[in-house]
Formats: C-alpha cells, sequence, structure tokens
C-alpha cells in the first residue's frame, strides 16, 4: 500500500525543495540518500543506476530511453495523486487506525529528541525511518477508507512545502 504512494511524501517535499519536476524513472532512495533512476520495458526493468544529484540522474534516464528505444519520457508536474484502487481492510476501525496514528507521531517525536539530545547516528536515523514509515502507512489506509481526503493531503504538502521554502 506504501508503494502505491511513489514518490513517497518525504521525497515529495524533497523533490520540491530542488526542482519543480517529477519525472517519471526518477525517484529519491531515502535508504541510500541517492537519486536513482531505472527504466522499464513492458513489466521487467531493464536499467538502474544510483546518482548524487537529481540532474544527473535525469540525463542519465534520458540516455537510458535513446539506447533502450522508449517513446519519450512522461513529466509530472506537482504532487502524486492519493487516488486508490484498493479497498480498504475490512478490519479497519476508526478510532483504533487514530490511536496508531497518535503512537506513530509521539515515536517520531521521541527519535527526534534522541537525534537532538544525543550524537546523531545511523541506528536513530533508522528508527526514524521506520516510524515514519509506519505514519505513511496508518495515513494511507484513512485514505483508503476514505477518512481522510486525499486532496485535502495535498494541499497540505503544497502549503508546507512553501513555508520550508520561505523559511530556508
Amino acid at each position: 500500500m506504501v508503494a502505491q504512494l511513489m514518490p513517497s511524501a518525504a521525497a515529495c517535499v524533497e523533490i520540491a525543495l530542488t526542482d519543480e519536476r517529477n519525472v517519471t524513472g526518477v525517484s529519491y532512495c531515502p535508504a541510500k540518500r541517492k537519486w536513482r533512476a531505472y527504466l522499464h520495458k513492458g513489466k521487467k526493468q531493464v536499467w538502474h543506476e544510483y546518482f548524487d544529484e537529481k540532474g544527473d540522474a535525469i540525463t542519465a534516464r534520458l540516455a537510458a530511453e535513446r539506447e533502450y528505444g522508449n517513446n519519450g519520457m512522461a513529466v509530472q508536474v506537482g504532487y502524486p495523486t492519493f487516488e486508490r484502487t484498493v479497498k480498504a481492510p475490512k478490519y479497519l476501525d476508526l478510532p483504533r487506525t487514530l490511536e496508531h496514528l497518535a503512537a506513530n507521531a509521539s515515536a517520531v517525536l521521541s527519535i527526534k529528541s534522541k537525534m537532538i539530545m544525543q550524537k546523531d547516528s545511523r541506528a536513530i536515523r533508522q528508527q526514524l525511518g521506520c516510524e515514519i514509515g509506519r505514519m505513511i502507512a496508518v495515513v494511507d489506509l484513512l485514505v483508503m477508507a476514505g477518512d481522510v481526503d486525499g486532496g485535502d493531503i495535498e494541499e497540505g504538502m503544497k502549503a508546507k512545502v512553501a513555508l520550508l521554502k520561505e523559511g530556508y
């Protein structure tokens, strides 16, 4: 379910802060802290590489298209939509799901405090990534169940990115 949020919400913030275009076949890989360029022919992945800069990944993706004969790169402006074709699980209970969301948000705050108070370590960063992933999964369930509108999430993301741009 979370994979349907590609690129992930965190990657969208990173992309929006560096470049206005979301390019098909180029995504940010938080685990490696690199940009990944990839190409599929049908259902088979025929090429991929990692790059430090997004521009390098886009250039390599274009070159791979020429090499493998794809017809043009799709450029998607804005944020990914949160539309779902899968129905929410029958076990989904709104109060319980909101409790999970609150617990994950609390865990993210706790890990943030650890990062500030202690020396930053890879283990703490990994914990932070896992908790954010869990939180995104709960949000995904809320959207699928129809309890939260995906359009509202998009508007909130756009507003937050605008605030971040002003603050930096």
